[in-house]
């Protein structure tokens, strides 16, 4: 894929965005402003050509709330008893899960998705989807594989397969089984757990499509992840996130957020409050949390429940919409309706370069104070609340501690193990950490912490007008950051060496701007002045 890491692209992916716009003919020269923030970006007239503008497409909430739901939160059952009765729960489902809802669910036909391996994971619901995931991709396919990295109940109507080396026999009475096997252990033998020899590679091989249940939430619509829950495994094409929007309908408790004394101080979910839609958001996005369980692996975000809790699953999708640019659906697993939340954003990372301690500043400037705070908090708060797919901080081998503020504020931080190879060498390492679906990324310095909000999100507008060009600020004719480079130019990136990464890149389509930040930076302490007085009062803390 363009020389990036990871596997083929998705179903229905087609070239790279922007590979179309790259082999036309450019467009016109024009005056007009590329995005929102006047005077903020505007394309340079003695160099290049204008880009097509493009109006801000923010994410409008699916609407509001209809008819009270009989059945509201009160109570959730706990733990096995929510799924006890499976069968029951089932027969209420109503409609089965369409050839053209499969498809908006998973972004492709049913018929795309063979030799695909689709994992689930989450909270409130993923029960449910994965047996209409079943029922369905059965009718597009003979074998239909559902295994699991955690313990399940049996799914009803699924034959069980202890064997591999049965599969064959299995498939020729059934089109859709389960490979795993009964759980011997006192109080488990109600549940079946995967093969734990078997990787996913492995699975792959086995059917057609492969379902995975990668991780359990005991019947609770949220879920407090730890470090030693199973991943998502690289080999999947595809991640569906599950999160119940019950959730949001009652006060924070152990009924309705497994292990909720163990969430991080930073997503404020408190028993006996009710989480606010940026919370669980927050929850969802973070390092430490359900994204961070899916890798490089892309992610198709589910608000399950939205035919019980309309409008909290409308307020949750509008939270993440305006942070985080991927898919959103929200809809009912039981009834398999889905519906996509519309958006326009660009799936667009920021890789921030922050592995060198700066010595030739006579101390570590990441921890320089600016207004009372360090400088490299300021740099993390200039990308907050901005629709990013991911945020990766690139530090170096013994940056522990700030690796952990970091995540604290939402950053996945990956590692430059040799900072004196030259900047090069930490946007290796960013790029090494991208999702397989980012069509491109914003190049940043630590050290520069000063750009402002309105510019950032007028140059990722400028990006989603013409996603396959290269795209620089300039002020005052001086060439800034953060740069933006596509999909496609990742190759030239990767093969740079050195701190003299510019030459190695494509000619970039430069824009002029307003924001002085885009070009002021830290090299001496002399220049701390200057550089606070375009901060604000203090810097944000969470980038959700």
């Amino acid at each position: 894929m363009d020389g990036a890491p990871g596997p083929r692209p998705l179903p229905g992916a087609g070239r790279p965005p922007g590979d179309d716009q790259a082999q036309a003919q450019p467009p016109a020269p024009s005056p007009h402003h590329l995005a929102p923030g006047a005077g903020l970006l505007r394309p340079r007239r003695d160099r290049g050509r204008s880009l097509p503008a493009a109006a801000h497409r923010g994410r409008r909430a699916p609407g509001q709330r209809r008819a009270e739901h009989p059945e509201r939160l009160g109570a959730l059952p706990g733990g096995g008893d929510a799924l006890a009765d499976l069968s029951r729960h089932l027969a209420r489902a109503g409609p089965a899960l369409s050839g053209a809802r499969l498809a908006a669910l998973l972004g492709a036909p049913p018929a795309d998705w063979r030799g695909r391996l689709i994992a689930v994971l989450g909270s409130g619901g993923k029960t449910s989807l994965l047996a209409q995931l079943a029922r369905e991709l059965a009718r597009a396919h003979p074998r239909v594989l559902v295994s699991t990295s955690t313990k399940v109940y049996p799914f009803p109507g699924l034959p069980l397969v202890e064997d591999p080396r049965a599969l064959p026999a299995a498939f020729a009475e059934a089109r859709a089984v389960f490979l795993g096997r009964q759980l011997a252990a006192p109080g488990e033998t109600a549940k079946l757990a995967g093969l734990p020899a078997l990787a996913a590679a492995a699975l792959r091989g086995l059917a057609d499509v492969v379902l995975l249940e990668s991780d359990g939430a005991r019947g609770r619509p949220l879920k407090v992840h730890l470090p030693q829950d199973p991943a998502v495994p690289e080999e999947a094409d595809l991640a569906l996130l599950v999160v119940g929007a019950a959730a949001l309908a009652a006060p924070a408790s152990e009924a309705t957020v497994h292990r909720l004394e163990r969430a991080p101080a930073a997503w404020e979910l408190r028993a006996g409050e009710r989480p606010t839609p940026r919370r669980v958001a927050r929850a969802l996005l973070a390092p430490e949390g359900y994204l961070g369980k899916t890798g490089a692996v892309p992610v198709r975000i589910l608000i399950n429940q939205a035919e019980a809790w309309p409008a909290e699953a409308a307020a949750l999708a509008a939270a993440l919409g305006a942070v985080w640019p991927g898919a959103i659906l929200t809809g009912s697993a039981q009834r398999g309706e889905f519906s996509l939340t519309p958006g326009g954003e660009l799936p667009v990372a920021v890789i921030l370069a922050a592995a060198g301690r700066g010595e030739r500043f006579g101390a570590d400037k990441r921890r320089f104070l600016l207004k009372g705070a360090p400088l490299l908090h300021w740099a993390l708060g200039a990308y907050a609340g901005l629709p990013l797919l991911q945020r990766i901080l690139v530090l170096g081998p013994d940056d522990e501690a700030l690796a952990a503020e970091a995540r604290a504020r939402g950053w996945q931080v990956a590692l430059n193990p040799d900072p004196a190879a030259g900047l090069s060498a930490s946007w290796r390492a960013g790029l090494g950490a991208l999702k397989r679906d980012a069509a491109g990324v914003l190049l940043a310095l630590a050290d520069m912490p000063a750009i402002r909000r309105e510019t950032l999100a007028a140059l990722l507008a400028a990006a989603r007008a013409a996603p396959a060009r290269a795209l620089r600020p300039l002020h005052g004719g001086r060439p800034g950051h953060p740069y933006y480079l596509p999909r496609k130019d990742f190759p030239a990136l990767l093969a740079a060496r050195g701190e003299r990464v510019a030459a190695a890149l494509p000619e970039p389509f430069p824009l002029d701007s307003a924001d002085p930040g885009v070009i002021l930076d830290l090299d001496r302490p002399d220049q701390a002045g200057a550089l606070s007085a375009l901060l604000p009062q203090e810097p944000e803390f969470h980038a959700v």
